[in-house]
């Protein structure tokens, strides 16, 4: 099958070269916040993840989900982690005759099972790791192959201690979908630390991970945290206001998705991926968000650590351009299509055969590809009139 390509939207999906789509399920919060048994509840919303979602690359918990404080407190279960030469590292409980204590050890070690079921990275957000009688809020970084990779201990403000990380160390991780990212991760209000951070020894992330536990006022707000596409394109790196400055030029790319959530709420978020406009065809990187009582998936295309391109690109034409637009052009669900110049729109497969038809209203259409698994994973051709657009399906 022939296919016609316009200048301009060579433009507009560029970008997408060198992105590949990244699966991460997000754990979210609001389940209490007793702090002896919640270990147990986050197993059981990973457990239900894992059971309901498939291909996934990264999980990332809320902070708290183990438990964890700042300050060197001892007031909620406590763990050490030791070296081991199958695991990686292993994890204890602090006092051997605590029961919460050993509970937690228990449940944060079952985690490596799950991402070894499941091939995928789990940053498990937070416990209170004990080191040297000081309770150090850390996070716990699973690998695919179960081990515990390196611990994140988060940084503390105007506190000197050594063993705190002061440089955000960027971890390159491989994708299903094929290609490597970078993922850079921090814990909530870091940014106090900024005047002691190091720049991370690597090129700026792709995926940047915020488990937090506070009601951040200017980020937090229903308009930015709601299931669906909110947030505007921004070529600057990402500042939201003076006070959550953490990011400079270097740490992470302008294009890159930023995924958080909160331990008290069920308040989760995945910046740039859309607009608060509701123009979906503006920008390319969201591929699909289901959302659920106790986790949200998000699928969507992330630089790879080789590309020098922005993964998605603003309009810089008309709307009412003769152009047929389709995007994203690597989907999981909906691809969108504008400026259709004909009544109605057909779907071809990659064996040239008629899969869907459409009607065009006001030149838009709705191609929802994966509805009910209708189409398997593949190559698809969008028509219209003359004019064809390839769009490619995921799973």
């Amino acid at each position: 099958m022939k296919i016609y390509w316009f200048s301009f939207v060579i433009i507009l999906v560029s970008g997408l070269i060198f992105a590949v789509p990244v699966k991460v399920g997000i754990i979210l919060g609001g389940y209490g916040t007793n702090w002896d048994s919640i270990a147990i509840y986050s197993v059981n919303k990973l457990k239900e993840l894992a059971d309901y979602a498939s291909g996934l690359d990264v999980i990332l918990f809320p902070e708290f989900a183990f438990a964890g404080t700042d300050g060197g407190g001892h007031s909620r279960p406590e763990v050490f982690f030791i070296p081991d030469s199958i695991f990686g590292l292993r994890v204890l409980p602090a006092d051997s005759a605590d029961t919460f204590d050993i509970l937690t050890a228990h449940y944060i070690d079952t985690i490596r099972y799950i991402a070894k079921s499941e091939t995928c990275y789990i940053w498990a957000a937070t416990c209170g790791e004990v080191i040297g009688g000081t309770n150090y809020n850390s996070m716990p970084i699973f690998s695919p192959d179960g081990k515990i990779i390196r611990i994140r201990r988060k940084c503390l403000w105007r506190v000197s201690d050594s063993t705190r990380d002061t440089t955000i160390y960027p971890d390159i991780i491989n994708v299903k979908a094929g290609g490597r990212i970078i993922v850079m991760s921090t814990i909530c209000y870091e940014n106090f630390c900024l005047d002691d951070m190091l720049d991370p020894p690597g090129p700026p992330a792709s995926l940047w991970l915020i488990p937090y536990g506070s009601c951040w006022a200017n980020f937090g707000s229903p308009g930015n945290t709601n299931s669906t596409q909110r947030w505007t394109y921004d070529e600057r790196p990402i500042r939201f206001s003076h006070f959550w400055g953490i990011v400079t030029d270097g740490w992470i790319r302008s294009d890159a998705l930023l995924i958080s959530t909160n331990i008290y709420g069920k308040i989760w978020a995945a910046i740039r991926l859309s607009n608060k406009d509701r123009k979906p065809f503006e920008y390319q990187p969201l591929i699909d968000v289901d959302v659920h009582d106790d986790f949200v998936v998000v699928t969507a295309n992330v630089p790879t650590i080789d590309d020098s391109l922005p993964t998605f690109a603003l309009l810089t034409e008309p709307i009412d351009s003769q152009d047929l637009i389709a995007v994203p052009d690597i989907s999981s669900d909906r691809v969108y299509i504008v400026n259709a110049m004909c009544e109605y729109i057909y779907i071809f497969n990659d064996n040239d055969e008629k899969v869907d038809s459409i009607k065009v209203k006001n030149k838009e259409a709705i191609w929802v590809g994966r509805r009910n698994n209708a189409n398997p994973p593949g190559t698809y051709y969008i028509q219209c009139g003359g004019v064809i657009r390839k769009v490619i399906l995921m799973k």
